[in-house]
């Protein structure tokens, strides 16, 4: 019997909400749009915009001094890099060194000529918030040399600042199955939305109800399960599943199901076995109470595997036959079959 977390829903497309759409047009387009529900069409960045950013990049002007305004969409300033605080919607614990290095280097030789978008942080004066990611850019300029940096600055909203984060970080460089779980935790706690609601504000294609659901999950499970999924990402995801069934074991001993866990792990890992042997080796551990260095011990599992697959693709070659003849090719093919079979079970 399939437990809640395997019991498939039919998948259903997220639509986009107005303040996706704005977000995505933003990064998309250079398009900064107003709040949810607002009836202009949107506001396009000036051409000049990037001009100004260039020379702010490359201007000595002292901190925190206006350059530019741009109405309607915000104005360009020059803020401190530790004037610049992280975004509580930021989740991301794992950087990919190599395209941080090119990102350094780039700021290193051209200048630090991204769109970096912020408002006043509400709680301390001169100080600023990112509003739609900006992290690692940040680190990198610090890393670069650089003491301060041109923003935008815009009106702080904290619903904005939570979905411009998630599209900035969702869309640039994507975050692991963990931190996807926990953002997706804050950002439905803050705004009380459902993961149907998540899924249409932030109207990413792939990320549905199903997906934010099964990252959640992710995000509150036992840390060796956790650890898995930073190396394998969304594809042990079902793996996941499977293993936290074995929580039960910590009824009767607490860390027993993490030791019991690990060398089906390391096997996963290791691809000694599949996600369904995975499976297999918890269905036997807890039907069967077995050891678990016996559970994947030789070719077992692989060999249970076989056998279910065989089994499922005889049932629907049954399907097929129905209550039609059998063709006298079919019955050669049929009785080396079973003499095979007959063969193997007198092993005994």
């Amino acid at each position: 019997m399939s437990t809640p977390e395997e019991q498939k829903v039919p998948a259903r497309k997220p639509r986009p909400s107005t303040a996706a759409t704005n977000l995505h047009n933003l990064f998309a387009g250079g398009v900064l749009t107003g709040r949810q529900g607002a009836q202009s069409g949107g506001v396009q960045l000036p051409d000049q915009m990037n001009q100004v950013l260039l020379q702010a990049a490359q201007s000595t002007q002292e901190s925190v001094n206006t350059i530019q305004e741009f109405p309607g969409v915000g104005t360009i300033l020059r803020v401190p890099l530790d004037h610049i605080l992280d975004s509580y919607y930021q989740t991301r614990e794992q950087i990919d060194q190599s395209k941080y290095a090119q990102l350094v280097h780039s700021i290193k030789t051209l200048g630090f000529r991204q769109l970096l978008f912020v408002c006043r942080d509400p709680e301390q004066d001169d100080y600023y918030l990112p509003m739609m990611g900006g992290h690692i850019r940040k680190m990198a300029a610090k890393e670069a040399g650089l003491t301060e940096v041109p923003v935008v600055l815009i009106e702080y909203d904290k619903m904005s600042m939570g979905l411009g984060t998630a599209q900035e970080n969702l869309g640039r460089q994507e975050l692991n199955t963990i931190e996807k779980g926990n953002l997706f935790i804050r950002l439905r706690k803050d705004f009380k939305w459902s993961q149907e609601k998540l899924a249409a504000e932030l109207g990413i294609e792939g990320i549905g109800r199903d997906h934010i659901a099964a990252c959640e999950l992710a995000a509150r499970s036992a840390p060796d399960i956790q650890e898995m999924l930073i190396v394998k990402g969304d594809e042990g995801l079902r793996t996941a599943s499977y293993l936290r069934r074995l929580d039960v074991l910590d009824e009767q001993e607490q860390g027993r199901a993490a030791q019991v866990r690990a060398p089906i792990i390391q096997a996963f890992l290791e691809e000694r076995i599949t996600t369904d042997g995975v499976r297999v080796a918890v269905e036997r551990l807890l039907k069967a109470g077995e050891e678990t260095t016996e559970v994947i011990k030789g070719s077992m599992i692989q060999r249970i595997e076989q056998i279910e697959a065989t089994t499922k693709r005889f049932e629907k070659y049954c399907r097929l036959v129905g209550d039609g003849p059998i063709f006298e090719e079919e019955r050669k093919g049929l009785l080396q079959i079973q003499q095979t079979i007959q063969a193997l079970l007198e092993r005994g």
